[in-house]
């Protein structure tokens, strides 16, 4: 507002009108409680997108759970298609001085792991291999999704928007589609430790943030509880 004023003779009498309001920690709602798609949202979404490159990525997201910058530094070296699986080391950034990107270790220890694919998503990625190895000078130093020039984080956010529109459906951030994969997770019955291990994160972490997606959790100690007392019923019985 001070540089439109400055700049543009913005009236400073509009701006000394608005009014300045705290959003407590209570009314903050947590991200992985809207930002995320169903399964079935997530097919009326895939369906507009006509662009092969694009529904390799959105897919590749969508299956696999990984953060944008981790699909952006993926490089072919760390995939395995025959095995079906890629190894997660790098992540993109680009809050580095003095460089305008750079590809760096994950915050955490956690973030290091091995993904295995899901055939259909493996086989989509053979395809999209396929494709690559027709670039001169292809080899497995290329990035997955950009061969020798990265996909920018603001680009794909743009063509994300661009199919949502299309689709007509609910909007999400690129983050999104981790926490969409983890509720596809959660809802095949997945077990936390497995999903904590497949995104990267501690059991406490994915326990905390998607602990409205694990509603059976909350019955366990009451279950517990009634399994104590049948059995202590069941052994006064036997005396």
């Amino acid at each position: 507002m001070q540089f439109c004023s400055d700049e543009y003779d913005l009236s400073r009498k509009l701006y000394s009108k608005l009014n300045l309001y705290k959003i407590s920690v209570s009314s903050k709602k947590n991200g992985a409680e809207w930002n995320f798609w169903t399964f079935e949202e997530y097919q009326s979404f895939i369906e507009v997108v006509d662009a092969f490159f694009d529904r390799v990525m959105f897919e590749f997201l969508y299956y696999t759970g990984v953060r944008l910058g981790e699909m952006i530094a993926l490089k072919w070296k760390y995939v395995n298609l025959e095995k079906k699986y890629i190894e997660i080391k790098y992540t993109f950034t680009n809050s580095v001085e003095g460089k305008s990107y750079d590809f760096v270790d994950p915050k955490t220890k956690n973030s290091i792991r091995i993904i295995e694919l899901d055939d259909d998503l493996a086989e989509l990625l053979k395809l999209h291999l396929e494709e690559e190895k027709k670039i001169y000078g292809f080899n497995p130093e290329y990035l997955v999704f950009g061969n020798i020039k990265h996909i920018s984080p603001t680009n794909f956010r743009r063509i994300l928007n661009k199919y949502i529109e299309k689709a007509n459906c609910k909007k999400i951030t690129p983050h999104g589609f981790r926490h969409s994969h983890v509720s596809l997770l959660i809802n095949l019955g997945c077990d936390s430790r497995d999903v904590a291990e497949r995104i990267g994160d501690t059991i406490e972490v994915v326990e905390k943030t998607y602990y409205h997606m694990f509603p059976e959790k909350k019955k366990i100690p009451t279950n517990k509880l009634n399994e104590l007392k049948l059995r202590g019923k069941n052994e006064v019985k036997h005396i």
